[in-house]
């Protein structure tokens, strides 16, 4: 997986001032990404948070702050062999029952970010190519994996949307000849339709409630949860506790996959300063000290932080503010004071917001950060909506008197 980082063409600022997203774009789905630089450089031009933002009067800047690196190899053959056999723990070829599969198979998938989807979609396009060459180059016939059977959990729209574009892409090798048969000619497969649950429930810990909710509507079987090296535990830890209420009844069993590993991407520091430097340049007569810094995921968080903090003055968090279900956070519940990880104050200053509050916890509990707005679910809507009404009530600035 690629190592690109991407950041939004600079231009003369619009009224809301600069944003910076702690996000590589979102690829487009017509622009292979190893396409041209030049064309490279167009994603982020296309990317629906940078497009949110830009309507919103505010230039966004996208920066990649995670590369993606393959999981160990053992678990990548582990979810090969999974998607091989189908959720009912079989192979299709011969019937034979996949090393360490329960007696029932799996019941459902759960895939909570877009590199689980992508790590999916990689084992799949193994199978497809492992069928081209033992039959040719002739589109293989659709086989009994019969994955569109078992709902498939996740908490957004976007990882939604990746699964369908798989399913139907992908039909051959995900799909039951039984309800999809190849068409006559054998050159083309119907659409797929894969069953997706909770796209709305926008964060781990309101897709678990949902998920042991769901257990009497889905197949009996046990979930297979993908995840990356650091995962966080709030989707099992709830499961889990839900069991042990459940006293036994419609227990829920997981099997844990690591699909994939993060590290810092060696150039995030580097391409900070490009952005900051061609900001400058493009804007030296006009006062634009603050910035948003809009944060995604915990483990970006850890890894940027402390290279923001080279550039930006964050507010601290005082150790009485507690999360809030409304997108703006009241500025008189933290006090503006200035961050522990902080002995030289920076030129620029920094609004944070938080995509959800798996997020928004770590960087307050975990980072010390006071956090000005969290939206209310993972949209690029959202996020904006929480930005700019904050900006509404209490102006562009840094708020350092407890609001306006």
């Amino acid at each position: 997986m690629s190592e690109h980082m991407s950041t939004s063409h600079i231009q003369r600022p619009n009224t809301g001032g600069p944003v910076l997203l702690l996000r590589d774009p979102t690829p487009s789905k017509s622009i292979s990404t190893s396409s041209p630089a030049s064309t490279q450089k167009l994603l982020s031009r296309t990317d629906k948070y940078e497009t949110a933002f830009t309507n919103a009067g505010y230039t966004p800047h996208s920066l990649g702050v995670l590369r993606t690196a393959s999981a160990p190899q053992e678990s990548v053959q582990r979810l090969i062999s999974i998607v091989r056999a189908g959720p009912r723990g079989y192979r299709t070829d011969d019937a034979r029952e996949v090393e360490g599969a329960a007696e029932d198979g799996y019941g459902g998938v759960i895939v909570t970010s877009r590199r689980s989807c992508e790590a999916w979609t990689d084992a799949v396009a193994v199978l497809r190519a492992e069928r081209e060459n033992e039959r040719g180059r002739s589109a293989p016939a659709p086989t009994n994996a019969g994955w569109a059977r078992v709902p498939f959990y996740v908490v957004g729209e976007a990882t939604a949307d990746a699964l369908r574009e798989v399913f139907r892409d992908y039909a051959d090798v995900l799909g039951d000849a039984s309800i999809h048969p190849s068409s006559s000619s054998g050159s083309s497969t119907p659409a797929l339709i894969p069953d997706i649950r909770g796209a709305s429930s926008g964060s781990a810990a309101v897709l678990a409630p949902f998920i042991l909710a769901d257990t009497p509507h889905r197949p009996r079987g046990k979930l297979l949860y993908l995840t990356g090296d650091k995962n966080r535990d709030t989707l099992v830890r709830i499961l889990e506790a839900g069991d042990a209420e459940s006293e036994g009844k419609g227990k829920v069993r997981i099997e844990e996959v690591q699909v994939y590993r993060t590290e810092g991407a060696d150039g995030f520091a580097n391409a900070l300063e490009g952005v900051l430097r061609e900001w400058n340049a493009g804007v030296a007569n006009i006062d634009t000290d603050t910035w948003w810094v809009v944060y995604f995921a915990p483990s970006a968080a850890a890894h940027a932080t402390p290279i923001l903090q080279q550039h930006f003055f964050f507010d601290a968090s005082s150790s009485s503010s507690s999360s809030s279900s409304s997108a703006i956070l009241n500025p008189k519940q933290d006090e503006a004071s200035p961050s522990v990880h902080q002995l030289i104050k920076p030129k620029l200053k920094a609004k944070v917001a938080a995509i959800g509050p798996t997020t928004h916890d770590f960087l307050r509990d975990t980072l010390g950060l006071r956090v000005h707005v969290m939206a209310r679910k993972p949209t690029a809507d959202e996020v904006v909506h929480a930005v700019s009404e904050y900006d509404s009530r209490y102006g562009t600035r840094v708020d350092t008197s407890g609001g306006q």
